[in-house]
Protein backbone atom coordinates (compact mmCIF):
# COMPACT_ATOMS: atom_id res chain seq x y z
CA UNK A 1 0.00 0.00 0.00
CA UNK A 2 2.90 2.29 1.11
CA UNK A 3 6.51 2.60 1.58
CA UNK A 4 7.42 4.95 4.07
CA UNK A 5 10.93 6.66 3.25
CA UNK A 6 11.97 9.81 5.41
CA UNK A 7 13.78 8.24 7.81
CA UNK A 8 17.63 7.97 7.35
CA UNK A 9 18.75 4.67 9.25
CA UNK A 10 17.58 1.75 10.25
CA UNK A 11 13.89 1.64 12.07
CA UNK A 12 13.49 0.31 15.04
CA UNK A 13 9.89 0.05 16.56
CA UNK A 14 6.32 0.85 15.20
CA UNK A 15 3.20 1.07 16.34
CA UNK A 16 -0.39 2.67 15.43
CA UNK A 17 -2.39 5.35 17.28
CA UNK A 18 -5.51 3.48 19.31
CA UNK A 19 -8.20 5.43 17.72
CA UNK A 20 -6.78 7.71 14.81
CA UNK A 21 -5.08 6.68 11.36
CA UNK A 22 -1.99 7.67 13.09
CA UNK A 23 1.25 5.32 13.08
CA UNK A 24 4.34 6.21 14.74
CA UNK A 25 8.21 4.74 14.05
CA UNK A 26 11.31 4.94 15.72
CA UNK A 27 14.62 4.86 14.24
CA UNK A 28 18.43 4.76 14.85
CA UNK A 29 18.60 8.69 13.21
CA UNK A 30 17.70 9.69 16.46
CA UNK A 31 13.80 10.52 15.28
CA UNK A 32 10.52 8.95 15.83
CA UNK A 33 7.94 10.46 12.93
CA UNK A 34 4.28 10.21 13.06
CA UNK A 35 2.58 9.85 9.55
CA UNK A 36 -1.55 10.02 9.30
CA UNK A 37 -3.19 8.33 6.81
CA UNK A 38 -5.15 9.53 3.89
CA UNK A 39 -9.50 8.80 4.87
CA UNK A 40 -8.92 5.80 1.73
CA UNK A 41 -5.40 5.05 3.24
CA UNK A 42 -3.90 5.68 -0.26
CA UNK A 43 -1.55 8.81 1.13
CA UNK A 44 0.47 8.89 3.64
CA UNK A 45 2.02 11.73 5.37
CA UNK A 46 4.61 12.72 8.35
CA UNK A 47 3.15 15.62 10.13
CA UNK A 48 5.90 15.25 13.03
CA UNK A 49 9.13 14.61 13.60
CA UNK A 50 10.17 13.95 17.68
CA UNK A 51 14.24 13.79 18.18
CA UNK A 52 16.54 12.59 20.67
CA UNK A 53 20.51 13.03 20.83
CA UNK A 54 20.86 9.33 19.70
CA UNK A 55 19.02 6.29 18.40
CA UNK A 56 15.14 6.50 18.96
CA UNK A 57 14.89 2.30 20.29
CA UNK A 58 11.17 2.99 20.95
CA UNK A 59 7.91 4.57 20.60
CA UNK A 60 4.44 4.17 22.63
CA UNK A 61 0.94 5.84 22.33
CA UNK A 62 -1.01 6.15 25.87
CA UNK A 63 -4.85 5.02 25.65
CA UNK A 64 -6.31 8.44 24.71
CA UNK A 65 -4.01 9.21 22.20
CA UNK A 66 -2.78 12.49 23.28
CA UNK A 67 0.81 11.61 24.83
CA UNK A 68 3.09 10.16 23.12
CA UNK A 69 6.94 8.55 24.83
CA UNK A 70 9.88 7.45 23.08
CA UNK A 71 12.99 5.68 24.56
CA UNK A 72 16.46 6.34 23.56
CA UNK A 73 20.37 5.20 23.19
CA UNK A 74 20.79 8.98 25.11
CA UNK A 75 19.81 7.39 28.59
CA UNK A 76 16.41 9.10 28.45
CA UNK A 77 12.70 8.66 27.81
CA UNK A 78 10.53 11.63 26.13
CA UNK A 79 7.16 12.60 26.84
CA UNK A 80 4.99 14.51 24.03
CA UNK A 81 1.50 15.91 23.52
CA UNK A 82 -0.17 16.15 20.57
CA UNK A 83 -2.27 19.10 19.55
CA UNK A 84 -6.02 18.13 20.17
CA UNK A 85 -6.47 18.67 15.62
CA UNK A 86 -3.38 16.22 15.51
CA UNK A 87 -1.39 18.80 13.66
CA UNK A 88 1.87 19.26 15.82
CA UNK A 89 3.48 18.12 18.60
CA UNK A 90 5.70 19.06 21.57
CA UNK A 91 8.13 17.89 24.09
CA UNK A 92 6.52 18.21 27.50
CA UNK A 93 9.02 16.21 29.55
CA UNK A 94 12.29 14.75 29.76
CA UNK A 95 12.54 11.43 31.96
CA UNK A 96 16.36 11.10 33.66
CA UNK A 97 16.94 8.27 35.69
CA UNK A 98 18.53 5.63 33.95
CA UNK A 99 21.99 5.06 33.86
CA UNK A 100 22.39 3.38 30.34
CA UNK A 101 20.34 3.32 27.30
CA UNK A 102 16.39 3.21 27.24
CA UNK A 103 15.25 0.20 25.44
CA UNK A 104 11.47 -0.36 25.52
CA UNK A 105 8.33 2.30 27.07
CA UNK A 106 5.20 1.36 27.75
CA UNK A 107 1.78 3.01 29.13
CA UNK A 108 -0.48 1.85 31.38
CA UNK A 109 -4.11 0.84 29.75
CA UNK A 110 -5.70 3.29 32.04
CA UNK A 111 -3.96 4.85 34.96
CA UNK A 112 -1.23 7.93 33.70
CA UNK A 113 1.73 5.80 34.59
CA UNK A 114 4.40 4.82 32.31
CA UNK A 115 7.36 2.09 32.61
CA UNK A 116 10.50 2.11 31.08
CA UNK A 117 13.18 -0.57 30.86
CA UNK A 118 17.24 -0.24 30.10
CA UNK A 119 20.32 -1.69 29.30
CA UNK A 120 21.20 -0.80 33.15
CA UNK A 121 18.95 -3.65 34.10
CA UNK A 122 15.87 -1.67 35.66
CA UNK A 123 12.13 -0.59 34.58
CA UNK A 124 11.60 2.41 36.40
CA UNK A 125 7.99 3.68 37.22
CA UNK A 126 6.90 7.11 35.92
CA UNK A 127 3.52 8.92 36.69
CA UNK A 128 1.88 11.69 34.92
CA UNK A 129 0.59 14.84 36.22
CA UNK A 130 -3.09 15.88 35.74
CA UNK A 131 -1.77 18.61 33.36
CA UNK A 132 0.16 16.09 31.05
CA UNK A 133 3.30 18.71 31.27
CA UNK A 134 4.50 16.91 34.73
CA UNK A 135 6.36 13.77 34.79
CA UNK A 136 7.19 12.18 38.62
CA UNK A 137 9.57 9.28 39.29
CA UNK A 138 7.69 6.48 41.10
CA UNK A 139 9.50 3.16 41.63
CA UNK A 140 12.43 1.47 40.70
CA UNK A 141 11.86 -2.44 39.45
CA UNK A 142 15.51 -4.71 40.23
CA UNK A 143 15.94 -8.00 39.18
CA UNK A 144 17.13 -8.80 35.99
CA UNK A 145 20.60 -9.26 36.17
CA UNK A 146 21.76 -7.99 32.42
CA UNK A 147 19.44 -5.25 30.72
CA UNK A 148 15.57 -5.33 30.46
CA UNK A 149 14.59 -5.32 26.68
CA UNK A 150 10.91 -5.05 27.06
CA UNK A 151 8.01 -4.22 29.00
CA UNK A 152 4.58 -4.22 28.81
CA UNK A 153 1.55 -3.96 30.87
CA UNK A 154 -1.44 -6.41 31.32
CA UNK A 155 -4.40 -4.82 29.62
CA UNK A 156 -5.95 -5.13 32.88
CA UNK A 157 -3.18 -3.04 34.36
CA UNK A 158 -2.47 -4.98 37.38
CA UNK A 159 0.98 -6.95 35.82
CA UNK A 160 3.99 -6.21 34.07
CA UNK A 161 6.08 -8.67 32.31
CA UNK A 162 9.52 -7.47 30.91
CA UNK A 163 12.06 -9.83 29.34
CA UNK A 164 15.62 -9.38 29.64
CA UNK A 165 18.78 -10.34 28.15
CA UNK A 166 19.70 -12.87 31.11
CA UNK A 167 17.40 -15.49 29.28
CA UNK A 168 14.14 -14.48 31.61
CA UNK A 169 10.86 -13.39 31.82
CA UNK A 170 9.44 -11.82 34.88
CA UNK A 171 6.44 -11.16 35.77
CA UNK A 172 5.51 -8.15 38.45
CA UNK A 173 2.06 -7.23 40.16
CA UNK A 174 1.76 -3.65 40.81
CA UNK A 175 0.50 -2.22 44.58
CA UNK A 176 -3.40 -0.92 44.77
CA UNK A 177 -2.28 2.55 44.47
CA UNK A 178 0.47 1.76 41.78
CA UNK A 179 3.48 3.24 43.31
CA UNK A 180 5.46 0.15 43.50
CA UNK A 181 5.62 -3.81 42.10
CA UNK A 182 6.66 -6.62 43.30
CA UNK A 183 8.12 -10.03 41.01
CA UNK A 184 5.92 -12.77 41.38
CA UNK A 185 7.31 -15.00 39.08
CA UNK A 186 10.43 -15.56 36.71
CA UNK A 187 10.10 -17.26 33.58
CA UNK A 188 13.08 -19.31 32.42
CA UNK A 189 13.35 -21.42 29.58
CA UNK A 190 14.19 -19.28 26.89
CA UNK A 191 18.57 -20.47 25.81
CA UNK A 192 19.34 -16.48 24.80
CA UNK A 193 17.88 -12.90 25.10
CA UNK A 194 13.85 -12.60 25.54
CA UNK A 195 13.56 -9.47 23.82
CA UNK A 196 9.45 -9.38 22.73
CA UNK A 197 6.15 -10.15 25.36
CA UNK A 198 2.96 -10.16 24.85
CA UNK A 199 -0.11 -10.42 26.81
CA UNK A 200 -3.38 -12.37 25.01
CA UNK A 201 -5.71 -9.59 25.24
CA UNK A 202 -8.68 -11.81 26.92
CA UNK A 203 -7.03 -14.93 28.06
CA UNK A 204 -4.60 -15.75 30.76
CA UNK A 205 -1.54 -15.98 28.17
CA UNK A 206 2.11 -14.58 27.71
CA UNK A 207 4.06 -14.90 24.65
CA UNK A 208 7.78 -14.71 24.77
CA UNK A 209 10.08 -14.42 21.84
CA UNK A 210 13.73 -15.06 22.10
CA UNK A 211 17.49 -15.04 19.99
CA UNK A 212 16.93 -18.54 20.35
CA UNK A 213 14.62 -18.93 17.44
CA UNK A 214 11.90 -19.60 19.59
CA UNK A 215 8.43 -18.43 20.93
CA UNK A 216 7.15 -19.76 24.17
CA UNK A 217 3.51 -19.60 25.59
CA UNK A 218 3.26 -19.53 29.33
CA UNK A 219 -0.15 -19.68 31.18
Amino acid sequence: MATLKEHSSSVRFVVFHPTEPILATSSIDTTAKLWRFSPDGSIVTCIATLGHSHWVLSVAFYSTGRLIATGSWDDTAKLWRMSDDGTSVICVATLVGHTDSVLSVAFHPTEPLLATSSIDKTVKLWKIGPDESTVTYVATLKGHHKEVSYVVFHPNGLFIATGSKDYTTKLWKLSPDKTSAICVATLAGHRYEVHSVTFHPTLPLLATGSHDKTVKLWK
